[in-house]
């Protein structure tokens, strides 16, 4: 499995191999009909149709939804959201910080590569393998935010080594293969651009949400809880 892993073409093959997969037909609740195959596949990004393939063991029937299709997009997200942090990090070493990783959190992130393939070579689990990464990430994502303004050394290397195996394991799979910035900032802009709103109007009304709740005043400005209460915060295709 180890030489597998290592072959370039593995993820073009084998993803090419699942989507062709016999998808078992379902009726959407909002949808009347059977799911199309490829008019779905024509709609999914192809990060998120890796994902979304790569959480169901190859054992098992690939059965689409919308639902899961988002949920195979948020957790892309999310893997994006921690390497983009740990770039926007404020590296501050300090021979004399101490240390603030606990020693289940740096086991658990320091046997990732192992458990990551041990899963892998398991009847070749991607499930539990995929479930791995988001487990590395979310310890990630708990470290970072509780670093001090001046960090360790130990912590700092730790932390760097993690999130490289993180981007080395998910690029097995095709996944992480972008600058994560960069994804993170069109994937905004798409967003944008379906809702029709700018990016200022979003931040505005955030701050006035905001300052709001900072104040305690916005319970006193929408004593009814219909439609009309937040008309402010109603913008077209966004809610």
């Amino acid at each position: 499995m180890g030489l597998l892993l290592s072959t370039c073409g593995f993820t073009t093959v084998l993803s090419r191999c699942a989507t062709r997969r016999v998808l078992k037909p379902r009726r959407c609740q909002n949808h009347s009909g059977i799911f199309d195959n490829q008019g779905a596949l024509q709609k999914i990004s192809p990060g998120n149709l890796k994902l979304f393939v790569f959480s169901t063991q190859y054992r098992n029937p690939l059965e689409y939804s919308e639902q899961a299709m988002q949920d195979a997009e948020s957790g892309l997200v999310r893997l994006y959201e921690c390497v983009a942090g740990y770039q926007g990090l404020d590296r501050n070493e300090n021979p004399a910080a101490p240390s603030v990783i606990t020693d289940k959190e740096a086991a658990k992130l320091g046997s990732l590569e192992q458990r990551f393939q041990q899963a892998m070579d398991n009847d070749f689990n991607s499930a539990q393998a995929i479930g791995l990464l988001f487990e590395g990430a979310k310890i990630i994502n708990k470290i970072m935010q509780k670093l001090p303004p001046e960090q360790s050394e130990k912590d700092l290397l730790i932390v760097e080594k993690s999130v490289d195996t993180l981007v080395r394991l998910a690029q097995i799979m095709g996944l992480l293969t972008e600058p994560a910035r960069q994804f993170l900032a069109e994937r905004k802009q798409s967003i944008l651009e379906n809702i029709a709103v700018d990016e200022a109007t979003i931040t505005r009304l955030i701050d006035q949400r905001y300052e709001a709740r900072k104040q305690k005043k916005l319970g006193a400005q929408r004593p009814d809880p219909g439609p009309s209460a937040r008309p402010e915060y109603r913008v077209e295709g966004w809610s």
